[in-house]
């Protein structure tokens, strides 16, 4: 059985038809695949219901040695022409922002790594309840990778290929 039905884009202006073989959907994403994410949808971890919910954040931070920054801007702004986003806040590091799709693109000089990095955002609606999932699920915290600012709900995780992730509450600026 196939059905078809008009999703909103990425941006949620428009929309278009997508053919879906039912049959060809697992069961536990079916929803996800018709619906699209949802922000705050539940997340299963082997058919168990959690009491935190997870989704991908707005932003990706490429942490890149203090040598590379100028050409590594360089090559988003001039070379790829992405739009340069104005500073918001001062920031500890020399930072850039660019749009990227529905993201946001930092890119920060780092004094003293050798490669560059990339971090990402996870969201969750319940940071408690997100920490003692993950510690339970023998994610590392790393706190100390980078100072958060006072009162900021989150706090960093590696995951296992040692990719560092910011999981910040749902409200978190």
């Amino acid at each position: 059985m196939s059905i078809t039905f008009a999703r909103p884009s990425v941006r949620g202006a428009g929309g278009s038809a997508v053919a879906v073989t039912c049959g060809a959907v697992p069961e536990n994403r079916v929803e996800s695949e018709l619906f699209g994410h949802k922000k705050g949808a539940r997340t299963e971890r082997k058919g168990e219901e959690m009491s935190a919910n997870f989704w991908p954040g707005e932003n990706i931070a490429m942490k890149v040695p203090v040598h590379e920054y100028e050409r590594t801007v360089a090559f988003y702004r001039d070379l790829l022409g992405f739009r340069l986003l104005p500073d918001e806040a001062p920031s500890s590091t020399e930072s850039v922002r660019f749009e990227y799709g529905d993201k946001t693109l930092w890119i920060d000089a780092v004094p003293g790594m050798s490669q560059a990095e990339t971090w990402l955002e996870v969201r969750t609606d319940d940071v408690e309840a997100a920490a003692l999932h993950l510690e339970r699920g023998g994610c590392v915290r790393r706190d100390e990778i980078e100072p958060l600012p006072e009162g900021f709900q989150g706090f960093w995780v590696s995951s296992p290929c040692n990719i560092i992730h910011l999981v910040a509450g749902a409200e978190a600026g």
